[in-house]
């Protein structure tokens, strides 16, 4: 399958593709068993079979993204995250790392997944590397009360596919309250959310140091299993 073909799914969003090196940096090296939760195409898993010799299983509702990733990973899970089959599937597999990165707010149930691949999907001292976009971004707060409307867009903290919304303190809650220990903790900020000559500027990060979480775009997280 060419990677080109995955312009023929609707479901695929192309700014969640690439091989992610925000979160490739939070994988620890001896990590050799690793679950890539929403993987894609796998960019991020050949990514990490390139960089430690690990053996990469990745997870993925959409087929034609599936398909690529199966060309990249050893192996592949194509359907429902939140199903009965991917339990089945995973359940213990002994994975020393697990990946959810922009995938959990597109779920239902994210806290009874999460919990999952903590109980039963995880070795002990696994490493988990969860990321989420920041609701609480001022943009959010901009759209709602002073235009009176719910942004929806195309990717992004609205995504208009999102189900669950998570601000800064909601993800860590959401972290520590499966069963894993904070490790790392990185905020992304951006000041705008589309592209804007300002975004990564100074005066970005001058109003990061006063606005804190209102400018964080995403937040990154390390967390192991104790």
């Amino acid at each position: 399958m060419l990677i080109s073909d995955c312009h023929l799914s609707k479901n695929i969003n192309l700014s969640y593709n690439g091989p992610r090196n925000d979160l490739l940096d939070l994988v620890p090296l001896e990590c050799k068993k690793i679950l890539d939760i929403g993987c894609n195409e796998g960019a991020l898993g050949a990514s990490l079979k390139m960089r430690q010799a690990a053996w990469v299983a990745g997870a993925e509702i959409d087929p034609i993204a599936a398909g690529i990733a199966a060309e990249r990973l050893d192996d592949i899970f194509v359907g429902d995250l939140e199903g009965l089959e991917f339990r089945d599937r995973f359940r213990n597999c002994g994975f020393d790392g697990v990946i959810c990165g922009d995938v959990l707010e597109h779920l239902q149930d994210p806290w009874g997944l999460l919990d999952f691949l903590v109980r039963e999907v995880a070795t002990q001292n696994a490493v988990f590397v969860v990321s989420l976009p920041n609701v609480g971004h001022w943009s959010t707060i901009y759209s709602v009360f002073l235009l009176g409307h719910w942004p929806l867009n195309s990717r992004g903290i609205h995504d208009r596919t999102h189900l669950r919304w998570f601000t800064v303190r909601d993800t860590l809650s959401l972290v520590k309250n499966s069963g894993l220990h904070l490790e790392i903790v990185r905020k992304k900020p951006r000041l705008f959310e589309t592209i804007h000559p300002w975004n990564g500027g100074w005066s970005e990060r001058i109003l990061f140091r006063l606005l804190g979480n209102l400018l964080v775009h995403q937040v990154l997280v390390q967390g192991r299993k104790l």
